[in-house]
């Protein structure tokens, strides 16, 4: 199976192998996250959810959750700020792994992982337990990118459109890194200057925006997402 689902969160597409993780605070935002990710599933004819604690023990539901659980509770332990985990494997983040490197930024919007990416290089196999989570979480410190070389990526962030848009925007940023690579010239160097400027204005305006026009489509496709 290789077609990307619709787990009902804008914007961000999961397939299989793919996990998210987000912590809230009370029910109304438990329920904003949560429930468009139900009627998702449900819609789709999927049963298999269950409710796990901070140290990964399932508390609710049938079934057990994948081992790679611990990637997300360990990086939540040691960073408070990362309220949300993404970790997925697309296309072209995936290629630039398989080179072992960080993308290199050529776009504006690539300021956005300015000083902020971290390339795990090696890694001596599955993160399958607290131990070997614990370990990536130091790696990674304060970064909210991280390219798992020959794997996929992490993507963190304070809130869930922090998070997302994180996750949406580095497959366009290997995207484009990989096509300027491909013709053989240089890119063009921007201002680092600039670029610190452009991404404190992404972190602040751009993330918000981009979660409210995708929120709007999902809307508009499927209204039934309101009830």
């Amino acid at each position: 199976m290789t077609e990307a689902l619709d787990f009902g969160i804008p914007g961000l597409n999961l397939a299989p192998g793919d996990h998210i993780c987000a912590l809230y605070m009370g029910a109304a935002e438990r329920d904003a996250i949560l429930l468009p990710y139900l009627q998702a599933g449900l819609r789709s004819g999927d049963k298999c959810i269950c409710v796990v604690d901070q140290e990964a023990r399932v508390v609710r539901g049938r079934w057990d959750v994948t081992p790679a659980i611990h990637l997300h509770t360990e990086i939540h332990r040691v960073r408070p700020d990362a309220r949300v985990v993404v970790h997925n494997h697309p296309y072209y983040v995936s290629l630039i792994a398989a080179l072992g490197t960080l993308p290199e930024l050529v776009h504006q919007t690539g300021s956005l992982f300015l000083d902020d990416m971290y390339l795990l290089e090696k890694y001596d196999g599955e993160i399958d337990a607290p131990w070997r989570a614990a370990e990536l979480a130091q790696q990674i410190g304060s970064a909210n990118l991280v390219i798992l070389a020959n794997h996929g990526v992490i993507a963190t962030g304070r809130n869930m459109a922090e998070a997302v848009y994180r996750a949406v925007s580095i497959e366009r940023v290997c995207h484009l890194a990989y096509d300027v690579m491909v013709t053989g010239r240089t890119p063009s160097k921007m201002n680092r200057g600039d670029m610190v400027g452009m991404q404190a204005s992404l972190i602040e305006r751009a993330a918000d925006v981009y979660w409210a026009g995708a929120a709007r489509m999902t809307i508009k496709a499927d209204r039934s997402v309101l009830t």
